[in-house]
């Protein structure tokens, strides 16, 4: 069996949510934060969900990512676990 990568479930998502006729706001941002999530694994070698394991977990909620340009993105937003 196959195993997407994070950016292929992304794009699944994204559409998954026009699907369902989310506002484009609501995409866009969901989008946005997802994929920061994506860019912040693929730095640290991981790039198929089933790789994603707690540190990169703990490290998005840190706030220990940066933007697609490399620079600091500063607010990580509040994930409550």
């Amino acid at each position: 069996m196959t195993r997407p990568s994070l950016a292929v479930l992304l794009r699944s998502f994204v559409v998954e949510m026009r699907v369902r006729r989310y506002s484009e706001s609501t995409v866009a941002a969901y989008r946005q934060h997802v994929a920061r999530f994506v860019v912040l694994c693929r730095r640290r070698g991981v790039t198929r969900a089933a790789d994603v394991a707690t540190p990169q977990l703990y490290d998005y909620q840190a706030g220990r990512w940066t933007d697609f340009s490399g620079m600091p993105t500063g607010d990580p937003g509040r994930i409550i676990a």
